[in-house]
């Protein structure tokens, strides 16, 4: 089952933000990066963690030369507002302040946020 989704160019990162968490999801979307050239999907369902683990996901989408295109399934929060800062164009800072603050955001409020583009 999990192969499914790495097949179809889908990183699922889901639950609390971890830098091991961070860590794997980082090495599949390399992977992906690594093998093709085609869009990678990030999947994101992420309500807190730690700050350090987000500014690792965030570096590394930020080295990739694939397009990538973050989907929130679900609600997103705490440090891991920032990931999406890069594929968007947002302020960092803003977003970092609202991170601090632990704003969660459920999919509708990303979009309305600017974070995302659209809630499938």
């Amino acid at each position: 089952m999990a192969e499914r989704p790495f097949e179809q160019r889908i990183v699922l990162a889901h639950g609390q933000l971890t830098e091991e968490r961070a860590t794997v999801w980082c090495a599949g979307v390399l992977t992906l990066g690594a093998v093709g050239r085609e869009l990678i999907k990030l999947h994101l369902g992420i309500l807190d963690g730690e700050p350090g683990a987000a500014l690792t996901m965030l570096d590394t989408l930020d080295s990739l030369t694939v397009e990538v295109d973050a989907l929130v399934t679900g609600r997103l929060g705490g440090p891991a507002l920032v990931l999406p800062a890069g594929l968007t164009g947002r302020e960092a800072d803003e977003l970092r302040d609202d991170a601090r603050r632990g704003r969660q955001l459920s999919a509708e409020e990303a979009v309305a946020y600017g974070l995302v583009g659209s809630v499938g």
